[in-house]
């Protein structure tokens, strides 16, 4: 796999996670919280797709360079990401399609399946967090959550809950405590360009009101404490299903 493909494929993961002095703070009612102020439990389980257009920069070799596309995911596992990434006074065209069970990735014309095990897992997780019904989710039996303290998030107060599922990476979220709203995730994530874990930080921004949602209209992600990608998103829409040609191999 060519270097520009893997580095699209860490990009990909990272658009779909400091530990402080644990409290008594009841992680479940907090969490139950967020989600009434996210819209509540039944608009965000009602809407199991999204569509959004994206554009902003990306850390390449020490430079930001210019980003842009179209991304659409369906819960669980299903996304399809259409992007335009400019370097060396080129852009160049990929296409990330996973129609729950295959990947395709398309670069510069040719097709490619990916079969890693691995980054199949993680990819289909990291395009999970961000679907409404998320959040509802990590209320399942199967999920333990855990308030991890009180702290600053962009000067702003907030209480972190760490939440562990097994078979899944543990996540720490954490939530603005006077809006509710989820203002950073902290996990630790693969470089499928490396293959060796990094902490990411996903900070979420202008947050608006979609389809009665409230949905973050920038993400800034930090990998291992550095600017990774900025990204602004606009026409982004809820709806509760995408059709299965729109997961059709590139």
């Amino acid at each position: 796999m060519s270097r520009l493909r893997w580095l699209t494929l860490t990009i990909c993961v990272a658009l779909g996670a400091g530990r402080a002095n644990a409290q008594e703070t009841d992680a479940p009612a907090f969490l139950k919280k967020a989600i009434d102020a996210h819209g509540g439990a039944a608009t965000l389980n009602k809407y199991h797709a999204s569509a959004t257009k994206f554009k902003g920069t990306v850390e390449i070799l020490g430079q930001m360079r210019e980003f842009s596309g179209e991304m659409s995911c369906q819960g669980p596992d299903k996304f399809k990401i259409v992007s335009s990434l400019a370097i060396n006074n080129q852009t160049l065209q990929f296409v990330h399609v996973c129609n729950g069970q295959k990947f395709w990735i398309s670069e510069l014309g040719k097709t490619k399946e990916i079969t890693d095990e691995k980054v199949l897992k993680q990819t289909r997780y990291a395009l999970g967090l961000d679907r409404p019904a998320y959040l509802v989710s990590l209320l399942d039996k199967d999920c333990e959550l855990n308030t991890v303290g009180d702290v600053k998030v962009k000067d702003r107060a907030a209480l972190g809950i760490r939440a562990s599922k097994k078979g899944q990476p543990d996540i720490t979220l954490f939530f603005d405590k006077e809006s509710h709203l989820l203002v950073k995730t902290e996990m630790r994530v693969l470089d499928a360009m490396t293959a060796e874990e990094y902490t990411q930080e996903r900070f979420m921004l202008d947050y608006k009101d979609v389809n009665g949602v409230k949905t973050a209209g920038r993400f800034v992600i930090c990998k291992d404490g550095k600017d990774f990608i900025d990204l602004e998103f606009s026409d982004t829409q809820h709806v509760e299903k995408l059709d299965d040609s729109h997961f059709a191999m590139p």
